[in-house]
């Protein structure tokens, strides 16, 4: 079995130098982001979740359960929200507390960067800093590492449970250590490492002829089997757990088959009008050099490297790509952020290979991230905000509907012109307006379908003025107060509808 190797020297060889080099990267990259943390607000739907969640802890005074909109919730798990809950209570404020723990996972992300670079290509060792100074300059992986979202957090886990695939299929003594990756991904966001197994698999199942390993041979393995029990366990051991505590009650909303199996279930097979607006969309981003570079550089190792474990690395990104496009739409394009780790070390690889000495490759990989703009300009959290959008920070907003609301009022958010009011910012900021006693409407032509919760009373709505013109034929006694930001607080009598009725 042949492997063709980059050539050797002194400088190749300097591995304290390369991990220096990662060292300088990762805290350099990590403290010019971390000026960011406490710029802007919250402006992402699912950061407003996160709030919600994070405050639900201290809120129901009960550290094992996840409360979303005031109930036991499964859609996520729970371990970013108890780090953040843990820092709000040693007195950081929400908005910073709610976003260092994904600054922390970026880091650890980058180092199991390196990490990966290493284990795969261990005579290589310039490529561990050339990979991380390659996801550095992701503004994506910045704009989710100085956020409240769980993507960054996915990342470092996935990440770990990609480098543990890769040193078990090379050597078997290493599976014990991959239930211990899905474990902590399944805590974070969800076990994704047990699906990329299966892809590895199933790479290395159709392609056996070419590398000649067999799959029986890895199944066979003890160590392999018992890991793989392990792993499903541990992966969906809060799913267990929360099941079990709330046996017998209907109380716990979301699943794991909504969250992690059924929105990656291809929706139709319209080839080739989805992967071109897909791979663009959801797998480029607006980065295509790494991303590309990337996918070239895995396509082309197994035919140099030619290994199961190495083939496996390929199967997970090319496979990934193919189940991203084919999905539903309600996938998104920052899940590709779990496999651009890997695509980066397959991007710096290609640059090695291509210039063929060490010293080449870095200069080259350098001025390409040069070119690309590098690796500290700076993230706009500031524009990238909701008071963009709504004119003013959306607590203040809130926060004069909560206070002018009255017991026994129903709530109404508009949604007719985009500018929707998130559930998790409203069950926050305006909690007298609390989650069973709210309604968004969507449209003037589903008025009567999204009414139907409302019970009768007096209304109480959140809307903008254009908005409030279209809806006020509806409504009886309709009076209007400007809050800012083009917004209006609305009072209603009643709805016309129900008085028809």
């Amino acid at each position: 079995m042949t492997q063709i190797e980059l050539k050797s020297s002194k400088f190749q060889n300097g591995f304290g130098y390369a991990v220096l080099a990662c060292i300088c990267i990762v805290i350099t990259a990590a403290y010019w982001h971390a000026q960011n943390l406490g710029g802007g607000d919250l402006w992402r739907y699912d950061e407003f979740y996160t709030h919600d969640r994070t405050l639900g802890f201290a809120a129901f005074q009960d550290w094992f359960t996840v409360y979303s909109l005031g109930k036991p919730s499964l859609e996520k798990p729970p371990l970013q929200y108890w780090m953040s809950a843990g820092l709000i209570q040693a007195g950081l404020t929400d908005l910073i507390a709610l976003r260092i723990p994904s600054l922390i996972f970026a880091a650890g992300a980058m180092i199991a960067t390196a990490a990966l670079a290493y284990v795969m290509f261990p005579r290589q060792v310039w490529l561990m800093p050339i990979s991380v100074l390659l996801l550095s300059t992701s503004d994506q992986f910045w704009q989710y590492s100085t956020s409240a979202m769980l993507d960054a957090g996915a990342v470092f886990f996935v990440t770990l449970g990609v480098l543990s695939l890769f040193l078990s299929l090379k050597n078997p003594r290493y599976w014990p250590t991959f239930p211990i990756t899905v474990f902590l991904a399944g805590l974070q966001k969800g076990p994704t490492p047990l699906g990329f197994l299966l892809i590895a698999l199933i790479g290395v199942a159709l392609t056996s002829r070419f590398h000649g390993d067999k799959l029986r041979d890895i199944a066979r393995n003890r160590r392999f089997q018992y890991s793989v029990l392990a792993a499903f366990f541990l992966g969906f051991i809060w799913q267990i757990f929360q099941h079990a505590k709330y046996w017998g009650q209907d109380r716990l909303s979301g699943s794991i088959e909504g969250e992690m199996i059924n929105r990656f279930i291809p929706e139709n097979l319209e080839f080739v009008s989805r992967t071109i607006s897909g791979f663009d969309t959801l797998i480029l981003y607006d980065e295509p050099v790494i991303r590309l570079a990337g996918l070239a550089g895995l396509l082309m190792i197994p035919f140099i490297y030619r290994t199961s474990a190495y083939l496996a690395m390929s199967s997970i990104a090319i496979l990934f790509v193919l189940i991203m496009i084919l999905a539903q739409d309600s996938v998104y394009d920052r899940y590709t952020l779990t496999i651009l780790p890997l695509l980066c070390v397959g991007a710096a690889w290609l640059i090695f290979y291509i210039c063929r000495r060490p010293v080449i490759g870095c200069v080259a990989a350098v001025l390409v991230v040069v070119a690309l703009g590098g690796p500290l300009r700076p993230v706009e959290v500031l524009a990238q905000s909701k008071s963009r959008d709504y004119g003013m920070p959306i607590a203040e907003i809130l926060g004069q509907l909560n206070d002018s609301f009255e017991s026994g009022e129903t709530a109404i958010f508009c949604r007719l012109e985009n500018r929707n009011f998130p559930r998790g910012a409203v069950h926050v900021h305006a909690p007298k307006a609390g989650p069973g006693q709210h309604i968004y409407l969507r449209s003037v032509d589903s008025l009567t379908r999204d009414m139907r919760k409302y019970k009768g009373g007096r209304i109480r709505g959140l809307c903008l003025k254009s908005e409030i013109d279209l809806l006020s034929p509806h409504f009886e006694g309709v009076t209007t107060e400007p809050v800012g930001g083009g917004f209006h607080i609305w009072t209603a009598s009643r709805y016309r509808q129900a008085i028809s009725e």
